[in-house]
């Protein structure tokens, strides 16, 4: 297709030509060199929203966000001088707007033309916001199931959680909520966006988003949050918000909540990613949470009895004989550091062989 109809050519070339455009697979924009539209195929008034009535004749900027038409100038002048075709797949993060004012990030190849009424300039777009945030989203659960098995302590999983889904989905608060037995509530853990919001610090099971979430343990999708009955503030700083249930196997353990300013409607492949970062994040926190409730009890436990046994040697032991604790003058018998003693076989594995039937005796 590199010469539809020759200068001067039979208008039959030009039929043959407009119908290989149609038949394009991608939604497809013929551009003169003055940047004006000439052509659109079916596919590109379905991507768009437009009828190609509304398009031709009207400058190619009209299908792209202002912000970023210094940009297209740019690559388009540099096309113009090089135009040699360019497939879809590139190192450029590309966007482009519909009529009703949405965006898309876009893959574009591009191509020349010769025809009768001069250059035509040929742009193949394709819709890829899905399959970006696809694979953003893969790179960065990867990151966070390796974060996760590396950072301890809860405040600083938590704080990383909420970090890391702000950056990935560009939303203006994230909340992480957990359950509180004593309290029959969920509590405010974490939470991320600017200080002026208001931070709901407790909430209870089947109240606003985040608890009929827990509640129910499915996501609550909400675009237009100014309208939601459940709402825990008079007046919302949110104008849409989603809160997913974060569950550990099918016991719901709290809620991660995420809000945006601006109106936005949240597509399914956004919903499930959430969904799968609060899959991953549900089992880490629970599991930190139980090892520093053990940490404090072991400390306990430390405290009381080194308390009554700074002159005689103690252990705690399981009912599997494994010693779980030793004071301090146990374990300057048995040689051993403070972490070498939980798991250690009972007291009859480190007697000498000779003397353990004198000792169980």
């Amino acid at each position: 297709m590199t010469e539809p109809w020759p200068r001067g050519g039979a208008p039959g070339r030009r039929l043959l030509f407009e119908g290989l455009f149609e038949a394009a697979p991608d939604a497809t924009v013929a551009v003169n060199e003055r940047g004006l539209i000439r052509f659109v195929n079916e596919q590109a008034e379905r991507l768009f929203g437009y009828p190609r009535g509304e398009l031709v004749g009207r400058p190619i900027e009209l299908l792209i966000p202002e912000r970023f038409h210094p940009a297209h100038r740019a690559h388009t002048g540099r096309f113009v001088a090089d135009p040699h075709p360019r497939p879809m797949g590139g190192p450029l993060e590309l966007f482009a707007r519909r009529r009703d004012g949405s965006e898309f990030q876009a893959d574009v190849s591009l191509a020349a033309v010769a025809t009768v009424e001069g250059d035509l300039f040929l742009a193949a777009i394709r819709d890829v916001t899905e399959q970006r945030r696809t694979e953003k989203t893969l790179v960065a659960l990867n990151e966070v199931a390796f974060a996760l098995g590396s950072t301890s302590g809860t405040t600083r999983l938590t704080e990383f959680s909420v970090g890391r889904v702000h950056a990935l989905f560009g939303v203006d608060v994230v909340s992480l909520y957990w359950w509180s037995a004593e309290r029959a509530a969920l509590e405010l853990l974490a939470r991320t966006g600017p200080a002026a919001t208001v931070a709901v610090q407790r909430i209870d099971v089947g109240r606003g988003p985040q608890g009929i979430a827990f509640q129910r343990r499915e996501p609550v999708v909400l675009d237009d949050y100014a309208g939601y009955p459940e709402r825990l503030t008079p007046v919302p700083e949110l104008r849409s918000v989603v809160a997913v249930p974060l569950l550990v196997g099918e016991r719901a353990v709290g809620t991660l909540f995420v809000g945006s300013r601006p109106a936005r409607h949240w597509q399914a492949d956004e919903v499930r990613a959430l969904t799968l970062f609060a899959s991953q994040i549900a089992p880490a926190i629970e599991a930190s949470q139980l090892a520093e409730q053990l940490q404090r009890q072991t400390e306990l436990y430390e405290s009381v009895l080194q308390a009554q046994g700074d002159l005689r040697e103690l252990a705690l032991m399981t009912r599997g004989d494994e010693i779980v604790w030793a004071n301090s003058a146990f374990r300057d018998v048995i040689g051993r550091d403070r972490s070498e003693v939980p798991g250690l076989p009972g007291l009859l594995a480190l007697i000498v062989p000779d003397e353990r039937d004198a000792v169980a005796g």
